[in-house]
């Protein structure tokens, strides 16, 4: 004789299988970040800055994961930006800060957590973020006009390994405000 599969809240219901012979489930898809976040492992970065030189490239956000063991993976990059004309943003890999820019401190999700984030980041809202960038590799370009934002989704596959980078810079008007945010997590990777 063979089993019947009950579900497990003890309601008496049983398992349904199809024609050809496949089980018939129900599933729920969470985001990696969602499970991160319970373990205090997920935060969030908010940068700002407001275009001084017309047409000039400017730096935005500088972000460099300063953990020694943990992955920080890029869950989502929302750009928000009040421009008269165009704003063209670029985002990049292998930057170097040399100076300038206001600490952000990277927010913790879970606000019952104390636990703290190896992210250190600096925006450029004192317009001194100086950054020594030889050979930035762009991954992401989006030029955004009038008041708008746009949403960066990456589901964790855009990762910095311990002492990677990432830059934000922008070209624009002179007075055009920027502002950038992420969501990120830190993980340590199991290879």
């Amino acid at each position: 004789m063979g089993f019947r599969i009950e579900d497990g809240k003890g309601r008496g219901r049983f398992a349904s299988v199809d024609h050809d012979n496949r089980m018939e489930v129900a599933s729920v898809t969470l985001p990696m970040i969602a499970s991160q976040a319970r373990g205090g492992n997920a935060f969030a970065l908010l940068g700002r800055h407001t275009i001084q030189s017309t047409a000039a490239t400017e730096n935005v956000a500088f972000i460099r994961n300063d953990n020694t063991a943990a992955y920080v993976h890029m869950q989502t990059l929302t750009y928000a930006v009040a421009t008269t004309a165009e704003i063209l943003l670029t985002v990049g890999f292998e930057a170097s800060r040399t100076s300038g820019g206001l600490s952000v401190p990277a927010v913790q999700l879970f606000r019952g957590s104390a636990k703290e984030s190896g992210i250190v980041a600096w925006d450029n809202s004192t317009n001194n973020l100086v950054t020594g960038v030889t050979s930035l590799v762009n991954f992401s370009e989006v030029r955004m006009a009038s008041i708008y934002t746009a949403h960066f989704e990456s589901t964790g596959s855009v990762i910095l390994g311990p002492g990677d980078t990432l830059l934000v810079r922008a070209v624009g008007t002179a007075g055009d405000k920027i502002t950038v945010g992420s969501f990120l997590y830190e993980f340590v990777e199991n290879d």
